[in-house]
């Protein structure tokens, strides 16, 4: 069970940050199209994005959409229980993006010192400690997103909601792997 757990956090680590880009926004108002110049002197409206990074966004939009129309029709929920879902998911997804952040700078740390022959034995407790912080911090994001989730979802409810995250985790991953250079399906 633990190591499921750690396996599902290592996971959303990984994945996280794509999925919580896929949110659509929430039902306040957008903000007004700021215009914005790329690298070659171009225009893009947008938030600053070129039209690439926009368009990925809109499609990942448009993923997550689709999933918590699944998600809510599955689960039976009415529609301001899925709004409910949705805000739970969009605020932890901030806090599991910058512990992604921190976890890649302190994984990047512990490279740099593995690298490095000089590097003092207590660097390497430094950087361990920090890991295991993270990795407490984690699991204490997820043990809270669980009590949140439980005011919307039933225990049933949230046990599909989990399978069918991590399938669209996995799903998203695999789509990413083949995009990759290098990765399966690479020219």
């Amino acid at each position: 069970m633990t190591r499921q757990l750690c396996r599902a956090g290592a996971l959303a680590l990984l994945l996280v940050p794509a999925a919580a880009r896929a949110q659509r926004p929430g039902p306040a108002a957008p903000a007004a199209p700021v215009r914005a110049v790329d690298a070659g002197g171009a225009l893009h409206p947008g938030g600053g994005r070129a039209p690439g990074a926009l368009r990925r966004q809109q499609l990942q939009q448009q993923v997550f959409a689709r999933f918590m129309d699944r998600a809510a029709q599955r689960l039976g929920l009415a529609p301001a229980d899925r709004q409910r879902l949705e805000q739970v998911i969009r605020t932890n997804d901030v806090q599991r993006r910058q512990l992604a952040r921190e976890a890649r700078t302190v994984r990047q740390e512990l490279a740099a010192a593995s690298r490095d022959p000089a590097t003092p034995q207590g660097e390497y407790a430094r950087l361990l400690d920090e890991m295991s912080d993270l990795r407490g911090r984690d699991l204490a994001l997820w043990r809270g997103e669980q009590a949140q989730l439980a005011t919307v979802l039933t225990p049933r409810q949230r046990a599909q909601f989990m399978a069918m995250r991590l399938e669209f985790y996995e799903l998203v991953q695999r789509m990413r792997e083949r995009r990759a250079p290098g990765g399966p399906g690479a020219p």
